[in-house]
């Protein structure tokens, strides 16, 4: 039978172990998650699902996000989409490990995220990335929405995965 972690035994754990430490990471399983912002809803926005389809696609979008603020406060997320994908399969190619390909793919995603930025800053809906997540409390209680790159952060030299 496994228990929860309470509080003190993962503190102890975390103060005395190493991160890869097996204990420690039963313990982390174990223990309740803290939804931070439990009364935000997060939306992706597929870089090939919307922005690679032009004005045509991301203009009502935009509208339909503005008009579900009114009952959400909504945490939006962009993909890359195909200019991520082509400059992934570039980099796989050149054998560049999963950081790299992360950072390229994180860099469109970021473009994207600017774009839709852009289109909805007459409403206060700011774009979010790196220190800014700090005030993200703020922007979400005061204009109900944010958007940021919704990308991975993997390490730069994150080796690829072996095939099998």
């Amino acid at each position: 039978m496994t228990h929860a972690a309470s509080a003190a035994e993962l503190e102890s754990l975390l103060l005395t172990r190493s991160l890869d430490d097996p204990e420690l990471a039963a313990a982390t399983e174990r223990t309740s998650d803290t939804r931070v912002l439990p009364d935000v809803s997060v939306v992706k926005v597929g870089g090939q699902s919307f922005i690679d389809r032009g004005r045509e696609a991301v203009f009502p979008l935009v509208e339909e996000l503005l008009e579900a603020r009114s009952t959400h406060r909504l945490l939006i997320g962009t993909g890359g989409g195909t200019r991520a994908r082509h400059a992934y399969s570039l980099a796989a190619e050149l054998g560049l490990p999963t950081g790299v390909l992360s950072s390229v793919g994180s860099a469109v995603a970021g473009q994207n995220a600017t774009m839709l930025g852009y289109l909805m800053a007459r409403h206060g809906v700011p774009v979010v990335a790196g220190g800014g997540f700090d005030a993200l409390p703020l922007s979400l209680s005061e204009v109900r929405a944010a958007i940021f790159a919704g990308m991975p952060p993997y390490a730069m030299w994150q080796p690829l995965p072996t095939r099998a």
